[in-house]
This record gives C-alpha cells, structure tokens and sequence, in this order.
C-alpha cells in the first residue's frame, strides 16, 4: 500500500506536469531577475557617478500590478460560460518557445469545449450523418455526466500553480479528477469510429489515425495547460474507454427506444430533472461542473427529442439503400451547400442562444423580486431554467426547424430524408 500510495503522488503530482511543459517549451519567467539586473544596473550607475532612479516608485508600480493581477485571476475563479475564451494566465509570466505545440494543443482543448460542440454537432447533424451523431451523444452524455459528478465526490484538486503553469483559467474551479476532457477525447472519435463499421464504407485505417490522433492532442492539451496531472488524465482515459466499451452493444436498443417509444420524450424529460437534483452540489459554491453538466444533459436531451419530433412528423424516415454507404470526395458544389448551411443555421443559433437567455434571466429575476447581476445570475432559480431553457430550445430547433429552413432556402431540396 505504501509504494501504491508514492506512485499515486508521484503520477499527481504538478512537478511532473511542469517538466511535461518545459518539454513542449513553456517556460515561466524568473520575476526575481529583473529586479536583479535593475539592481546592478543603478550600481554601475552609481560607479559612473550617476544618481540612481528612486527605486520606491518602481517597487510601488510592480507591487500595484501584482495586487490587480491578483484580484482578476481571483474574480476568474467565479466566472462560469459568461467568460469562455482560453486566456493565458499573465501572472505567470510565460514564454512559449514553440508556437507550433502551444496553437496545437489549445486546438485539442477545443476539441472537448462549449464552441466545439456549438459547430461540430450541427456540422455532423446537417451535412454527413445524425444517425452515427446520436449514438455518440448517448455515450456522451452519460460518461460525461458520471465523470463530471465522480469530480465533486472525489473532490482532487488540479495540478498546483507553481510550479505548474495553469495557461487555462475557465476551470481553475472545477476539481480534477478524472478528466472529463481525456474522457471525451475517446468516447468521441472511436464512438464514431466503430459505429461506422459497416454502415459507411471509406479507408479505415484513415479514419483510425485520425481517432488516434484526435484523443492524443486532447489528452496532451489537459497536462499542456496545466490543468490536470497524469492521474488525472490517465483515469480519464480508463473511464471513457469502459464506458463507451459498456454502453456500445446497446446503442442501437436505446436509439430505437428514443425514435419510436411514444413515451420517450416525457421520459427524456424527466431523466433530466431527475439527474440535475441528484447531482452532487456543494451548497456553498457554484462550480463550473454544475454548468457544464447540465449544459450536456440538456443539449442531449434536446438532439434526443428533436430526433423524436422529426421521426413522428415524418420527416426522419429509415434509410433502405444497400450497405456499407459508399463514402466520396464531395464536389465543389456540395461542399459549397455545406457551408452555406453553416453560414445560415449557426448564426440563428448564437442568436437564439443570446434572446434565449436574456428572455429568461430577466423573467425570472423578475419573478423572484432580485436584480439581475453576477451573483444573482449563479442563482440556482435563475441559472438552471436559463441553461435548460437556452441549450435544449436551441438543440431542438437545430434538429428540426434548421432542415425546414434549409429546404425553404433551397440549400436541401428534398422533403422527408434518410436516417443514414
């Protein structure tokens, strides 16, 4: 038990998450060396007979910055989707030697993050296939929801700061472990990956690498970024392969449930709520997994539903052609339709997402008699009508009204289409 224990703490511990940055060439600036140079710099000058610069205004400027630098990471830490974009964290001071692994690895922390999926799952829904989408989506749903609530039983911190370089600020309130980003860096592409087979014909090998590759720089990103140990990253990993492994022969079953059961959307809806008052919450803070969590269960639930609606409106039929679907280079024409369905439908969506939640905060702000403000908005009253509302509207309408809309536009002449 004593050797299990040492390697536990040595696979979390943050100096080895800092050696794993200065290999990829992050490094953090030494803050005692400039005033070192500045120091022998005023003793040369005071050898040339120069009188050296008050150093109390210098002292006084560096000491004002550092408490600004302090008070903004603090305020960071409250910021939830309010504030999504990937910062550096300054007060860290860091010089990135190689741009190439930095713009990488903040491409494969994307790849697991709120923007990505705002993209990815109307792209796949609208252009290549909702049906290898969904199954994906029940996998993920549930391996994120188990890997997001075993972080706040297990309660593990992140990597500590230093000597760590934390260069990603919007989970520094999250615990880490496991890794819910090295948990979906698997179940996605090799859900995909292995729910093609046999239903789409294409070089498997080329799809194989690019699984391969898509989980590597996700995985990489989290200790890139100083966000997670190799513990962390490692039970990641474990827990998204078993889960995905378990779920797998049973995707098919559920999807067929979700499509034809007369019951599922009330069911659907109802494993949503049920799952949001389970979650464990500590009552004192508001932590970005409560976000996040139900963020997913609603967008879930919303591709589920929407999926349902079209199949009994008639306009999701089963696709009756011969398999494996042969997979082609698309032409230019095609590839222009694409885009142009993007171009229109994701707009409409940020748009809807915005209208969706200033609707209703304010109605419900309103009605608990409180002004709408940063804390105010972290109400649990305010905050989970608004993230149910706003992401499974938005879901909804992505799966249904968006296919009408490109029909009505003439980017999708077709009436009913193929579940391929």
């Amino acid at each position: 038990m004593a050797n299990f224990g040492k390697y536990v703490r040595l696979l979390h511990s943050a100096e080895a998450v800092a050696e794993f940055q200065a290999c990829f060439g992050l490094e953090k600036i030494n803050k005692a060396r400039p005033q070192e140079e500045d120091h022998a710099a005023s003793e040369d000058e005071q050898q040339n007979g120069k009188l050296p610069v008050a150093s109390s205004t210098k002292e006084s400027s560096v000491h004002k910055r550092k408490h600004v630098d302090s008070q903004h990471l603090q305020n960071s830490t409250s910021s939830s989707f309010e504030n999504d974009e990937m910062e550096l964290d300054t007060t860290d001071n860091v010089i990135i030697k190689n741009k190439i692994w930095y713009y990488l690895f903040c491409f494969g922390a994307e790849l697991g993050n709120k923007y990505f999926y705002l993209v990815f799952y109307p792209f796949f829904m609208w252009n290549f296939s909702a049906w290898l989408l969904r199954r994906a989506i029940y996998v993920w749903v549930v391996t994120m929801y188990l890997g997001q609530a075993a972080k706040e039983l297990i309660k593990m911190p992140r990597p500590s700061c230093p000597p760590a370089i934390k260069m990603e600020r919007r989970y520094e309130t999250e615990y880490g472990m496991p890794s819910t980003h090295a948990m979906v860096g698997v179940l996605m592409p090799f859900t995909l990956l292995l729910s093609s087979i046999g239903r789409f014909e294409y070089p498997f090998l080329l799809g194989l690498i690019v699984a391969i590759f898509w989980t590597s720089i996700v995985v990489m990103s989290r200790m890139y970024l100083g966000m997670h140990s190799l513990l962390d990253v490692i039970a990641g990993i474990t827990a998204g392969t078993l889960l995905m492994t378990m779920m797998f022969p049973f995707l098919n079953v559920i999807d067929d449930w979700v499509l034809n059961s007369k019951m599922a959307p009330l069911v659907i809806l109802l494993l949503i709520l049920v799952s949001t008052l389970v979650f464990p919450r500590d009552s004192k803070k508001w932590r970005e997994t409560h976000a996040d969590t139900l963020n997913i269960t609603s967008i879930s639930g919303g591709i589920a539903i929407g999926s349902w609606i079209n199949t009994y409106i008639g306009m999701l039929v089963p696709y009756t052609g011969s398999l494996p679907y042969v997979l082609s280079l698309p032409s230019l024409l095609t590839i222009g339709v694409m885009l142009l369905r993007m171009v229109v439908g994701v707009p409409l969506l940020l748009l809807m997402d915005e209208i969706l939640t200033f609707c209703i905060r304010n109605t419900m702000a309103k009605l608990l008699g409180v002004p709408l403000n940063k804390k105010t908005k972290r109400l649990a009253l305010i905050e989970l009508p608004h993230r149910f509302g706003a992401y499974f509207t938005m879901t909804v309408v992505c799966v249904t009204i968006s296919p009408l809309t490109f029909q009505y536009l003439g980017l999708d002449p077709h009436g009913p289409y193929m579940d391929l």
